[in-house]
């Protein structure tokens, strides 16, 4: 056997039964109380950014779209789409 053989079965892992509760990454576990929390937060934060996200998008194409007022057709159609509403 030369060098590089010796080398590569010296660094393989040891043989496990298969299974996936073998493993030592699927042994890491949190209390429920924990993952619950976790999660509840992660989604807020979530929903918060999409929020603030949309609302940053929408404000984009808004000022966008009144910057158009100087094409005559575009104008038009913005001016009847602004009046249509506002209140």
């Amino acid at each position: 056997m030369n060098q590089l053989q010796k080398q590569v079965e010296s660094e393989r892992p040891a043989e496990t039964d298969g299974t996936l509760s073998s493993q030592p990454y699927a042994r890491i576990q949190r209390p429920l109380p924990q993952m619950l929390l976790n999660n509840f937060l992660g989604g807020i934060v979530w929903g918060v950014g999409s929020v603030l996200g949309a609302t940053v998008v929408v404000a984009v194409i808004g000022y966008l779209i009144t910057t158009f007022k100087a094409v005559p057709f575009l104008g038009e159609i913005i001016a009847i789409f602004q009046n249509t509403l506002s209140p």
